[in-house]
């Protein structure tokens, strides 16, 4: 279940394991360089998530021009974690490809 910042269930009409209660994390490639989610895979996400019933969410990640790796793994790493406070471990799906499925 979802939970705001103090671990409190945040008021939702969404019952557990029902459409909606679990977040699909979606990591793009693009091997670091070429591309941002919002030039293209925003269509794929709505997508995915007409199909699912499913919150979808798209990492974003600096590109290696102005990023140093491991930047881009360290912030996946941090709404990881930020997306199981809120969800729950067992609620975050975490898929992607190419680079972008490195997490």
């Amino acid at each position: 279940n979802a939970k705001d910042a103090d671990g409190n269930p945040l008021s939702t009409n969404v019952a557990p394991g029902e459409a909606g209660s679990r977040v699909i994390f979606w990591a793009h490639g693009s091997a670091f360089a070429i591309t941002q989610a919002k030039d293209f895979v925003w269509l794929f996400a709505q997508m995915l998530s007409e199909q699912t019933g499913q919150v979808v969410l798209l990492g974003e990640y600096g590109l290696t021009s102005s990023d140093v790796a491991p930047a881009q793994l360290n912030g996946w790493t941090k709404t990881y974690t930020k997306l199981v406070e809120v969800y729950g471990a067992e609620n975050v799906i975490i898929a992607g490809d190419s680079a972008g499925g490195l997490p």
